[in-house]
C-alpha cells in the first residue's frame, strides 16, 4: 500500500489507520478506495 499515507498508525484484521500529511494548497494523489472509509481533517491556523 505504498503511497497511501505519511505513515501507518494502526493495523488489524478490519481497519487499517494511516496519518496524512500535506501542505496548505498541497492536494494528495488521486486514487479509489475499494472498501469503506473514514477522513478527518485536522488543520493548525497560525
Amino acid at each position: 500500500m505504498a503511497g497511501v499515507g505519511t505513515q501507518k498508525v494502526f493495523e488489524d484484521d478490519r481497519v487499517i489507520v494511516w496519518h496524512l500529511d500535506l501542505e496548505p494548497g498541497e492536494q494528495g494523489e488521486r486514487h479509489t478506495h475499494m472498501l469503506d472509509y473514514v477522513v478527518m481533517t485536522e488543520s493548525i491556523w497560525e
